[in-house]
């Protein structure tokens, strides 16, 4: 009737895209699992928490900063109550069944730590999924933290359905069937479990294949950046060796050989002055001093 997950950072993308009916790039709605949606009856899905500004991703991250948290991308920064309304709930009767388990989780679970609370009624049976920041206060340094295995243990799943039941039971004035053989004293029924196991391990299996995508998108972007760098880098390389062939050029051009000073005979003149020196000699040797300086 009622079953609680948790989720690293990595898994969240895809649940809130399930919880609020997200399309994928085909135009289909974005499931999680096997879920059998009936997309003409997905404009009846409401959510009861306020709507986040940053969106649900953003309130996460927000809130968690907020209070300590490992780093380490194993820790399970969400959780999420999915309650099935009982069969027992007559049909005018459904939306109230979601504001009271709403209002239930809100005061059990801390209405600052709420992600989402979307009512689907567009599967199999009504359900509401309760998203939320598992924040616990540290007994030992008296400061609240991020933590589903405090929060979320064998004792809170024992009595869970005891407590939403004696809590319908007040607003309804009667027993609407929360408690039975699959939920009460926490067991479930053989079938049942199995199902929940084997939903656990795709849960799992899920968290890992996001986590390793995540992984292999940082990868293509690093190799991307490396790409693009070695490119600038042979373009850079490409220049500077144009550039030096450029100088050897201007080099050769200018430079006098030894054989070319020989040619040069000077005779002084009768005035002192020199002769026998053309312009161009003149040129050359300035050619030369010039690249002696350089």
């Amino acid at each position: 009737m009622a079953n609680c997950k948790k989720y690293t950072r990595a898994a969240c993308g895809h649940l809130f895209k399930h919880y609020e009916r997200a399309k994928d790039e085909n135009g289909e709605y974005i499931k999680f699992g096997n879920q059998d949606i009936d997309t003409s009856k997905s404009h009846l899905n409401y959510n009861l928490a306020p709507m986040q500004a940053d969106g649900q991703g953003g309130f996460v991250k927000k809130r968690c900063s907020e209070v300590k948290m490992q780093n380490r991308k194993d820790v399970n920064v969400m959780c999420s109550w999915v309650v099935t309304a009982p069969k027992e709930i007559k049909a005018e009767e459904t939306e109230k069944f979601f504001k009271e388990t709403y209002n239930f989780l809100s005061n059990k679970y801390g209405k600052e730590n709420i992600v989402s609370a979307y009512v689907h009624m567009d599967e199999i049976t009504p359900h509401i999924h309760f998203a939320f920041v598992p924040v616990v206060r540290c007994k030992k340094k008296d400061i609240l933290k991020v933590s589903a295995k405090e929060l979320i243990d064998k004792f809170e799943l024992k009595r869970f359905h005891g407590d939403l039941s004696e809590y319908m039971e007040n607003i309804f004035g009667r027993d609407i069937g929360i408690l039975n053989e699959s939920t009460k004293d926490g067991n479930q029924a053989i079938d049942e479990l199995k199902r929940g196991m084997a939903q656990n391990k795709l849960i799992e299996i899920e968290n890992q294949t996001a986590e390793l995508t995540e992984q292999a998108e940082k990868q293509a972007e690093e190799l991307q950046a490396t790409s693009k760098r070695l490119k600038t880098l042979k373009t850079e390389e490409k220049d500077l060796e144009k550039q030096i062939k450029e100088l050897e050029q201007d080099f050769e051009d200018k430079k006098l050989t030894i054989k070319d000073l020989e040619k040069i005979k000077p005779i002084k003149g009768l005035l002192g002055g020199v002769k026998n020196i053309k312009i161009e000699d003149i040129e050359n040797l300035k050619s030369a001093a010039i690249v002696k300086v350089k």
